[in-house]
């Protein structure tokens, strides 16, 4: 089978001197021997060049010429404009397609890696609530490796804190010294052992979990016959970051 001569959708032409047709691929008998558009033919200027035109039909074509340097007759190659540039936006749409995909893979990665995080985060400070509670501090499941030798880490450090605790409790409780110690800066609330609540009259049948603070009762402090206010009494003062040893005290209910 024999190739058509010219590409389907192209146009080659040949023109004179004069800018009439010679010869033309497409509507050869009606146009040869009459002169081209002359917006068409403005724009074939020097020897040879590419430009963008409009042909009879309307149609906006990519068009090459050569000019002849012994003939001054010129040869053109015409495409539409739209045949040319098919391919790039097809190109330009694959691009678009596939960065769409890209960005709503993102998106979705970012917020699903985004969720994970937030809820590692939020267990994770949750088992530090506890710990610093002295609550027990339960395994965490979680994908991020990090958090999860954090949360082992805390588990490990809230059992040793217990086992310490227990012994401190069993020490406070054995040896035979009334003992008060406290974390609120007013001194308003103390924890005591069992021979500091002997001490205080009170009641140490119903004692709470050991390390749990009780408010303090209400006394009188004297010393060297002197009323004390509370905020001088040793416990207040030794939250003010003041020292106190070997003092005595007077106390009623």
């Amino acid at each position: 089978a024999m190739l058509p001569a010219v590409p389907a959708g192209w146009t080659v032409a040949v023109g004179d001197r004069e800018g009439n047709y010679v010869a033309r691929s497409k509507l050869h008998g009606e146009v040869t021997g009459k002169p081209g558009l002359p917006e068409y033919l403005a724009k074939v200027v020097g020897r040879s060049g590419t430009f963008r035109s409009r042909n009879f039909e309307g149609t906006t074509l990519l068009a090459g010429y050569y000019r002849s340097p012994y003939s001054d007759w010129f040869y053109t190659a015409n495409v539409p404009l739209s045949d040319v540039q098919a391919p790039l936006w097809w190109s330009l749409a694959q691009i678009g397609a596939t960065g769409l995909t890209a960005l709503l893979f993102s998106l979705t990665l970012g917020y699903v890696v985004g969720k994970t995080f937030t809820k590692a985060t939020v267990d994770l400070a949750a088992r530090a609530d506890s710990l610093g509670k002295g609550s027990e501090v339960k395994p965490m499941s979680t994908s991020v490796a990090e958090f999860d030798t954090i949360a082992q880490a805390m588990i490990k450090a809230g059992r040793a804190i217990a086992e310490r605790t227990r012994e401190l409790e069993t020490v406070l409780d054995t040896a035979p010294v009334a003992v008060w110690f406290t974390y609120d800066p007013q001194a308003r609330q103390v924890i005591r052992n069992r021979f500091a609540a002997e001490l205080m009259g009170l009641s140490t049948e119903s004692r709470r979990s050991f390390g749990t603070p009780d408010l303090v009762i209400e006394t009188l402090a004297y010393k060297d016959g002197q009323t004390i206010s509370r905020e001088d009494r040793p416990l207040s003062r030794a939250m003010r970051g003041e020292e106190t040893d070997s003092e005595e005290f007077a106390y009623t209910c």
